[in-house]
């Protein structure tokens, strides 16, 4: 069987969905046929946000045959501030979707900050910072040192930030941290979320 994390869901006909995940070998849209009638059992294995593993058809139109779920990571679902960041990080790999970027590592990115920050008990936005931070080498726009200085005046407490989210230090400036980040993948990547909103008014 594959393994893969549910990303997205979108309404197909009347009783089924078609599924973005994201897999070790790469992006999969899934056609997933009745799952809205009642008593389906691949109901929770649609669910975005929920590691599942699953056989599918072979062809141009793939259709998912079985599957179940390896984690739906409950404790990021009953709580609305990880939810919100686990929706960002989702956000971010559907934005890469078309890009020729290593599948086997968005993936496991994906995997380990979703497992991560389904165990943290507190100050887990550093999850967040650090899955940004990772992600911005992957898509090859790592931010430097000189650059960031010449080109977007940081301070050194910003530049401390960034050294410090890798050293698993709470030493950081989260409000700098937060705005550098929206700004940088913006200018740098035209990488824009939609569920930042959220984010920011719930951490004001």
């Amino acid at each position: 069987m594959n393994e893969g994390i549910v990303l997205r869901k979108t309404d197909y006909k009347e009783t089924s969905y078609i599924l973005n995940l994201i897999t070790e070998n790469g992006f999969l849209s899934l056609f997933n046929n009745g799952v809205k009638k009642k008593n389906s059992n691949k109901l929770a294995i649609s669910e975005p946000i929920t590691l599942i593993s699953f056989i599918n058809s072979e062809g141009k139109y793939k259709t998912l045959i079985e599957g179940y779920v390896i984690d739906e990571f409950k404790k990021i679902k009953s709580d609305l501030l990880k939810l919100s960041v686990a929706n960002i990080m989702v956000e971010y790999i559907l934005s890469l979707f078309e890009a020729s970027i290593d599948a086997f590592k968005l993936y496991n990115l994906l995997k380990s900050s979703l497992e991560e920050l389904d165990n943290s008990k507190d100050d887990f936005e550093i999850t967040l910072f650090r899955f940004e931070l990772i992600l911005l080498s992957y898509i090859g726009i790592s931010p430097r040192k000189e650059y960031l200085i010449e080109t977007y005046g940081a301070s050194s407490s910003l530049i401390d930030s960034l050294i410090n989210i890798m050293k698993d230090s709470k030493e950081i400036n989260k409000e700098e941290l937060r705005n550098f980040f929206e700004k940088y993948y913006e200018r740098e990547g035209g990488i824009v979320l939609k569920s930042k909103k959220l984010y920011h008014s719930l951490v004001g």
